[in-house]
């Protein structure tokens, strides 16, 4: 597919199989506009590759998005520039991408049956209700998504890998790595003012197998804590060879300003915001040794087990 649609834009980027957000900014003097060329991609579909397509088309991707999902087979549906919280006001919630399950159940308990009920709740109660995710809600309920299409070859993103001095298959040893990348990779993401909602975890064997799993997030995070534990699953997840690995990576991408806390009433949340920035602190001053006296200045270490008496 992606070969047909190079032909009309250069800017396309993979949703999941089968779907794509397309850049068509530009096309008018070259195909006559974007509805000409999302008329002319759908018949090249048909044509050369025997597919069906519904199309979408609105002035960003979420409304483009939801309007792909409610156009008929072979269909297009448009939504005109301005028209997008008018369009999205009668749709369920569901449609919205920040409405996931626990977000959805939490809106049927309040009866909040259509998008343009979240419009109507002031910003500060959907905070409070369904903490950062709230902040999403609001915004996609009015059809803003200042989020642009890139192509995955100039997506921005943040990399940190390691060579491993040694190859090996010890889980505690890969771990430890892997917390070091992480400690790397969340003090860029801070630096660079955003967090990542995505990340794309690498691992190379020694024999040239490669294994790569990926994990996405209802919004951006750079909290370490957040990551530390999803690189936990993913390593136990890759790593099932008697194979040793002879390199990790961890790539992050989606990258967007990371939701804003909020402490609220109740002190457990003080505590928790206390705890976040300590561990801040922490990571910064790690970072700090590190820039100072090299990489190999610090090491992770691992506490031995105690045995039973």
């Amino acid at each position: 597919m992606s070969c047909v649609i190079g032909q009309f834009t250069p800017v396309f980027e993979p949703a999941r199989e089968g779907q794509f957000f397309l850049d068509l900014t530009g096309t008018d003097r070259l195909f006559g506009g974007a509805l000409k060329v999302t008329e002319a991609l759908q018949a090249r579909f048909v044509k050369e590759l025997r597919l069906i397509a519904e199309a979408g088309l609105a002035a960003n991707k979420l409304v483009s998005r939801v309007a792909a999902i409610e156009a008929a087979p072979d269909r297009l549906l448009s939504v005109e520039w301005g028209g997008e919280e008018i369009y999205l006001a009668p749709k369920r919630p569901a449609l919205l991408p920040a409405a996931d399950r626990a977000v959805r159940e939490r809106l049927r308990e309040l009866n909040v049956v259509n998008v343009g009920q979240i419009r109507q709740i002031e910003l500060d109660i959907l905070v409070a209700g369904f903490g950062p995710p709230g902040y999403l809600l609001a915004r996609q309920a009015r059809g803003i998504d200042p989020d642009p299409v890139v192509s995955p070859l100039t997506a921005p993103s943040i990399v940190v890998a390691d060579d491993l001095s040694e190859d090996t298959n010890d889980i505690t040893l890969l771990e430890a790595a892997l917390r070091l990348l992480l400690i790397e990779a969340t003090i860029k993401l801070r630096k660079s003012g955003n967090g990542a909602g995505e990340m794309n975890f690498k691992a190379n064997y020694s024999d040239g197998l490669q294994i790569v799993n990926s994990i996405r997030t209802r919004s951006p995070s750079a909290d370490f804590d957040f990551w530390s534990q999803e690189t936990a699953i993913l390593l136990r997840k890759s790593i099932t060879r008697r194979v040793r690995v002879k390199r990790l990576e961890l790539r992050f991408t989606r990258l967007g300003p990371s939701a804003p806390q909020q402490s609220l009433w109740d002190r457990s949340t003080d505590r928790k915001n206390e705890t976040q920035r300590n561990g801040v602190a922490i990571l910064t001053a790690l970072e700090k040794i590190r820039t100072k006296f090299g990489e190999g200045a610090l090491n992770w270490g691992m506490t031995p087990k105690r045995k039973a008496a």
